[in-house]
């Protein structure tokens, strides 16, 4: 792996060091290109916090975030590639939001990270705190649906990341993963081996032990088809760049026998 496109700093809330650090380590670790994805600020700070979580930059950080990166960007030209993006939960409500921050010229790509999704209006279920039942799963994975179908996103990041919830595996289950892996399939979509899944503790889930993510379950149903996978670190720290979970989330793609691309 010499390049990584899921990359956060402290500008998020929750992650640690600056932009540069990330830069520094992964010219340490041979990569070719780094891109940035800090997750994306919603006007008026919507969606800003979850629970006692920061879950990204504040909205009057974004000028800043993006001057650095342009300023790396130039700084470290004949290093390393640096390409500047946001990590996006898609929703109709900011459609056009969405369609602004893309046309802006200031980015050069977008990954979706549905981390909440649109569920009966005025509710939002979230894949960390806020899903009570299996039929949330539906609700995430019409979401990426929605998403795929504009166009607008390089690439969708943790797919399985609604399988973090112990809530069992039943048919809606199967729904979710099946809709979006035929709506990748469909689209010739591109999905990720999350690397950050492997950074968190090994659970007993209702049907026994394993990774909160990446999943087995969603996984194998992946393997067999011409579905294109990249590895994303998501790394919080600059040393998570390429770190052991990187490298397990190589093997883990490679015994899926999945179909591995390296560059965006």
């Amino acid at each position: 792996m010499k390049c990584n496109y899921h990359t956060h700093s402290r500008l998020c809330g929750h992650a640690v060091g600056e932009l540069e650090e990330y830069v520094v380590e992964a010219i340490a670790q041979g990569f070719t290109e780094l891109g940035f994805s800090e997750h994306i600020p919603y006007p008026g700070d919507a969606f800003l916090n979850n629970g006692d979580i920061r879950e990204r930059m504040h909205y009057a950080d974004w000028p800043e975030y993006i001057e650095t990166c342009r300023a790396l960007k130039e700084k470290y030209r004949d290093m390393i590639s640096i390409r500047i993006g946001y990590e996006v939960e898609y929703t109709e409500l900011y459609a056009s939001y969405y369609d602004a921050v893309w046309a802006s010229g200031n980015i050069d790509y977008m990954i979706l990270g549905q981390h909440f999704a649109a569920a009966e209006p005025g509710r939002y279920t979230n894949c960390f705190h806020t899903m009570f039942s299996t039929e949330d799963y539906i609700y995430y994975a019409k979401a990426c649906l929605a998403a795929m179908k504009t166009g607008m996103f390089a690439y969708l990041a943790h797919p399985d990341l609604f399988l973090r919830n112990d809530l069992g595996l039943d048919d809606n289950v199967k729904r979710a993963t099946d809709m979006i892996i035929d709506a990748a399939v469909q689209n010739d979509y591109i999905l990720e081996v999350n690397a950050n899944g492997f950074r968190r503790a090994i659970v007993n889930f209702k049907e026994g032990e394993r990774l909160p993510y990446p999943t087995d379950y969603f996984w194998d149903q992946v393997t067999g088809t011409d579905i294109r996978v990249i590895i994303g670190s998501d790394c919080h720290k600059p040393t998570f760049v390429n770190d052991g979970a990187v490298a397990a989330a190589e093997a883990f793609a490679t015994g899926k026998k999945l179909n591995v691309i390296e560059r965006l």
